[in-house]
């Protein structure tokens, strides 16, 4: 659905039993969700990209077959209720390019079905996502980062991928230190991050795990880092600062091809 006039969706939409799939993508008037009394069909799937809803209703916890939240680029988007927590079927929220968000959800740990939270150019202060300890596939891209968001626990510990593409990242030393606890890890993207503290890769060869490492336009590498053996392929053109090669190699056998 990409109707620029709609402005709102019928009251009676739980009606439609067979609702799968649920498109309001560049709907710019749409400004309300409604309330619902029940669960809307079997919706597995609801986006609402480019729309101007502010906030969904409590209500919405009686999608209980939603798996998919897809909204992004919706600037006047405030809040998720935190009865969204409730939804057991939910397996990935994606997020991004609000400029009024207050707040995300508080209970993550109780989402245990969560396998992709994506959270793009969001500007308010990331909680911690530790209570995430079945998801696999996370993006902060663009966000501000703080050690806090980051437990030193390895409760992340089904985690595969992270993305911090451009990203601010506060107290850098003590915010890796807790990233290269992860052990999980097989994708690590830190492509475009402006460091101040350029040594704090030092600590990421114990990421046996780790398969593929992007720091494409890396600014301040003040040192090449001892990388884990298992990796596999390295992106690290435009990196500043730097002795790495300014363009895409694979790794195979790395240590013993530097000997």
């Amino acid at each position: 659905m990409r109707c620029v006039s709609l402005e709102s969706l019928p009251s009676d939409i739980h009606e439609l039993k067979h609702l799968l799939l649920l498109y309001c993508d560049g709907c710019s008037k749409l400004t309300n969700f409604p309330e619902i009394e029940r669960n809307i069909g079997k919706l597995e799937y609801l986006r609402l990209d480019r729309t101007t809803i502010k906030e969904l209703p409590s209500s919405t916890e009686l999608l209980q077959d939603l798996c998919v939240l897809d909204w992004e680029n919706c600037k006047n988007f405030e809040s998720l209720p935190n009865s969204f927590c409730n939804l057991s079927s939910l397996t990935s929220i994606i997020i991004g390019g609000y400029s009024k968000l207050g707040k995300l959800l508080e209970d993550l740990e109780r989402m245990q079905c969560l396998e992709n939270l994506s959270l793009k150019s969001v500007s308010c202060q990331l909680i911690s996502l530790s209570g995430l300890s079945h998801s696999r596939l996370l993006y902060l891209d663009q966000c501000d980062l703080t050690p806090g968001l980051i437990k030193g626990d390895n409760r992340l510990k089904a985690l595969e991928e992270l993305s911090m593409r451009n990203c601010n990242i506060i107290n850098e030393g003590e915010f890796f230190n807790k990233i290269f606890h992860i052990w999980s890890l097989k994708v690590l993207d830190l492509s475009g991050c402006n460091l101040k503290e350029g040594g704090t890769l030092v600590g990421i060869s114990p990421l046996s795990n780790l398969r593929a490492l992007d720091l494409s336009h890396y600014k301040t590498i003040s040192q090449t880092p001892e990388l884990p053996s298992s990796l596999r392929l390295l992106d690290a053109h435009g990196s500043i600062g730097t002795s790495l090669p300014p363009m895409h190699f694979l790794v195979n056998g790395l240590k013993s091809a530097n000997q």
